[in-house]
C-alpha cells in the first residue's frame, strides 16, 4: 500500500515538473517571438476578453497586459466595429490583428 502511494506521489511530482517545464518553454517562446500575439478568453455569452498580450503586441498597440487583461475586446476596438453583427466583426478584427506585422 505504502509503495503504491509513494509511486503515485513520485508520478504526480514528475508530471507537475514536466508541466512547469512546458509552460516555461511556451512562455519563453511567446515573450521572445517578434510576431504580435494576444490571447483572448471567451465568456459564457460568447464575447471576447483579453487574457494577455506578448511584448511585440504591447509595443504595437501601446497597451500592457495589465491594462487590458480581463477587459472586453470591444472596449478597445469600439470605434473600429460597425454597429451590425458585432460578433462577426470581432472575429474579423481578431483575424486582422493576429496577422498584423510590425
Amino acid at each position: 500500500m505504502h509503495a503504491r502511494l509513494a509511486a503515485d506521489c513520485l508520478e504526480r511530482i514528475s508530471a507537475q515538473s514536466a508541466l512547469r517545464q512546458s509552460e516555461l518553454l511556451n512562455r519563453q517562446i511567446i515573450d521572445n517571438i517578434p510576431d504580435c500575439i494576444f490571447v483572448l478568453d471567451v465568456t459564457l455569452d460568447r464575447r471576447f476578453k483579453f487574457a494577455e498580450l506578448n511584448p511585440a503586441e504591447q509595443k504595437a498597440v501601446g497597451l500592457s497586459t495589465a491594462e487590458v487583461s480581463g477587459k472586453l475586446i470591444e472596449v478597445y476596438y469600439r470605434k473600429m466595429l460597425p454597429k451590425t453583427s458585432p460578433r462577426i466583426n470581432v472575429w474579423r478584427l481578431v483575424r486582422q490583428s493576429a496577422t498584423k506585422v510590425n
